[in-house]
């Protein structure tokens, strides 16, 4: 029994590490923190970036959040940086340059829109609806003048569009102003016809229907033009009607001026004169007031 007791006794006391062998496993252990220690360390300075990079990262990070936040978290984020800044000024001008392309090609396929420069366009039904006068091409340049002008009337009141002018005002023509424009179009490509707008057609249409024989004749009456036994409200509307039909002749303020007065009665001439009007509206204006009263004294 003692001897099992001392055996027992020995074997623990075998079990028991030696001092100098326990404070020899604990320098490898402190030798282990070192080595951790020096690797966070070489860690640490390997994550100091320069600052140019630790920016750059910053500006791709607002960019993620913005696509993945809700738009009341991103607005806070907006104008931070100046490349913040300068990305989504990009993206809200992009932004816009697509939505009116959009209202472009809307508007030119529809022919409708609003906020939008020039007439936003009709159907024939709207413009039909606005009277636009018959043209047979059979009367002489006057009356080609007068569908001229009436016309263009009716394409402003309906908000025509130049490329649906042409089109819509040609239902017009009758008999042989018909038998003419078949003509144009047969001489023409399809796409040089799509292509004409309404100065295009007036031009072609007083180049055919005024021949120069009948301009020539009307410049020569108009350049001696007088009132005679007209009164002021006829002479002035006979003024205006011939002046069109010779735009070249009245072509600035100071011809169109001196015309007027000379085609006036010669003591309405005298007194107009005397007040020196410098434009024609004043002319018109001075000679009303004048006319009667001394025509009649």
């Amino acid at each position: 029994m003692v001897g099992e007791k001392r055996g027992g006794g020995r074997g623990r006391g075998q079990g028991r590490p030696p001092k100098n062998k326990k404070q020899t496993e604990e320098i490898p252990a402190n030798n282990e923190e070192n080595d951790v220690n020096i690797e966070e360390g070489n860690e640490e300075e390997e994550l100091r970036l320069e600052p140019v990079v630790v920016k750059a990262i910053s500006v791709q990070v607002r960019k993620i959040f913005k696509d993945i936040l809700p738009p009341d978290r991103t607005k806070a984020e907006k104008g931070t940086t100046k490349e913040g800044a300068n990305e989504e000024g990009d993206r809200v001008n992009s932004s816009n340059k697509e939505q009116e392309e959009e209202e472009v090609l809307i508007i030119n396929a529809k022919g409708k829109g609003s906020g939008t420069k020039g007439p936003k366009g009709c159907d024939y039904k709207a413009f039909k609806g606005c009277n636009p006068p018959p043209f047979d091409g059979k009367k002489d340049a006057v009356v080609t003048c007068h569908w001229v002008s009436a016309m263009e009337a009716v394409i402003a009141i309906s908000e025509c569009r130049e490329d649906q002018a042409v089109k819509f005002a040609a239902h017009s023509f009758t008999e042989e102003a018909l038998y003419w424009w078949n003509t144009v179009k047969q001489s023409k490509t399809t796409a040089d016809v799509e292509g004409l707008r309404w100065e295009d057609l007036k031009e072609l249409v007083t180049k055919h229907f005024c021949p120069k024989n009948e301009i020539d004749k009307i410049e020569r009456e108009f350049l001696t033009l007088k009132a005679g036994r007209m009164n002021h409200r006829q002479c002035t509307s006979k003024f205006n009607e011939m002046s069109r039909l010779v735009p070249r002749l009245v072509n600035t303020e100071e011809r169109r001026l001196k015309l007027y007065v000379e085609g006036l009665p010669p003591r309405v001439r005298t007194h107009v004169k005397a007040h020196a009007p410098r434009t024609f509206d004043s002319a018109v204006e001075i000679s009303g007031i004048v006319w009667d009263d001394v025509l009649e004294a």
